[in-house]
């Protein structure tokens, strides 16, 4: 009696533990894999792999979606895909960002990032060789989300190591070489940007297309690859500087502290701020920014050109999971606006 009371009991244990595991392991299935504000890359109706953000998320069906706004274009041409289809990937897995000198009119060069797109087919290839603009987020701001972003022709930038000594020494404004120095940290690419032809087709992609994303995703399990969401969106910070802001000191930046080598992707400066401002300063600096620097660049832009002052994506909070009908999809046109 005592042994099979025994057994009893443990089976009764073995039972309840069963019975706490199994629902973690079925919440995990429901779980929706993509959260709001994330960064991606997404795969357009030309064929054109963009970057954008995940603005609000839904289920159609049994398909967990997202809301996609593109980076560049207005909340009209936003999209939703579903999570598992071949429209999606981690942050520049396709796309391209690098460091780059960009000018506005009646603006000098202005440290700026470009995001060169990836064609998937062979027709998305030869519409990037007839593209002629490139969309770009200015290092005018010390806050990430006041920076001016907005689509350049491709005459008005250039790599960053062009004539970097010559443009870096010019002190037009307060915070101009501080900006400049931002710039050096962030881990966006330093490589010369070269183009297929007269348009924006990178020359990363002028003899092949980017490899389909059916065989990227074999390279991991679904966990590992949801996980790269999240990796790749937090790495934007990095390499767009946002992570590596320094505040203006005090006392004025001479061109000597700037780092002027052409070696190395980081770029960092060749000597750190001996302290960090305290919160008063930066609160102060970032007023005196405010007065002097931010929204320049916005009202110099050309008439042709659409300028984004942040990325201005309101985080809505999670809801329970809404119906998205196919109407809700919206067509969007390959070429940048202008």
């Amino acid at each position: 009696m005592a042994t099979h009371s025994k057994r009893s009991s443990t089976k009764q244990i073995q039972e309840g533990e069963n019975q706490f595991k199994r629902p973690r392991v079925a919440s995990m299935g429901k779980t929706m894999p993509l959260d709001i504000g994330l960064r991606v890359d997404v795969l357009d109706d030309e064929g054109i792999w963009n970057t954008g953000v995940i603005v609000d998320v839904g289920k159609e069906k049994t398909q967990d979606t997202v809301e996609i706004k593109y980076d560049g274009w207005d909340e009209d041409y936003n999209q939703w895909f579903g999570v598992n289809k071949h429209r999606l990937a981690p942050l520049h897995t396709y796309t391209i960002v690098k460091k780059c000198w960009a000018k506005l009119a009646k603006w000098p060069w202005w440290p700026a990032f470009v995001i060169l797109r990836a064609p998937a087919t062979a027709s998305a290839a030869r519409g990037l060789e007839e593209e002629t603009k490139l969309f770009v987020e200015f290092y005018d701001s010390f806050d990430a989300q006041k920076r001016s972003r907005c689509w350049m022709k491709k005459k008005d930038v250039t790599s960053f190591r062009d004539a970097f000594e010559e443009r870096a020494s010019k002190n037009v404004s307060k915070n101009f070489l501080k900006f400049v120095e931002g710039t050096q940290r962030a881990k966006a690419g330093t490589s010369p940007l070269l183009f297929s032809g007269t348009g924006t087709l990178p020359i990363e992609y002028s003899s092949k297309v980017s490899e389909p994303l059916e065989e990227k995703k074999k390279e991991c399990s679904p966990e590992q690859w949801f996980h790269l969401y999240r990796d790749f969106s937090n790495r934007y910070k990095e390499l767009y500087g946002h992570s590596a802001v320094v505040a203006p000191e005090k006392t004025p930046v001479t061109h000597s502290k700037l780092n002027t080598s052409k070696r190395g992707s980081g770029g960092c400066p060749t000597k750190a701020p001996e302290q960090e401002p305290s919160q008063g300063e930066d609160e102060n600096e970032e007023k005196e920014e405010k007065k002097s620097d931010a929204g320049k660049l916005e009202k110099r832009c050309d008439d042709d050109d659409m300028v984004v002052p942040g990325l201005q994506v309101t985080l809505r909070n999670k809801r329970a999971a809404a119906e998205v009908t196919s109407t809700q999809r919206n067509a969007r046109p390959r070429r940048a606006k202008g």
